[in-house]
């Protein structure tokens, strides 16, 4: 596995990071938030062939995402659930 790089960025150009990634062929992998102090870090794990890329946006409690988020975000879930067949075990698998 290479190494992971993270890159701060605005959260005006979050968009443009999400669909470049969406655009190389990246799946997303994790989408997660800390709080720091009063801020929030949300960061965006994406990968391809065992290569990690994070970009992370640093926002207030009331800084609102952009709208059309949602859309690129779940275009990129929706390529990446359609790669994969589901295989679900047969009756009386135990999980």
């Amino acid at each position: 596995m290479d190494k992971q790089t993270t890159t701060s960025i605005d959260v005006g150009n979050l968009i443009g990071g999400v669909e470049r990634f969406r655009n190389e062929g990246y799946r997303l992998v994790q989408i997660g938030c800390t709080k720091v102090g009063d801020l929030y870090e949300i960061n965006y794990s994406f990968d391809k062939d065992y290569h990690f890329e994070n970009i992370r946006i640093t926002i207030s409690g009331d800084t609102e995402s952009p709208e059309y988020l949602r859309d690129v975000l779940e275009r990129i879930h929706l390529r990446e659930r359609d790669a994969r067949p589901v295989r679900h075990p047969g009756p009386g698998h135990e999980y």
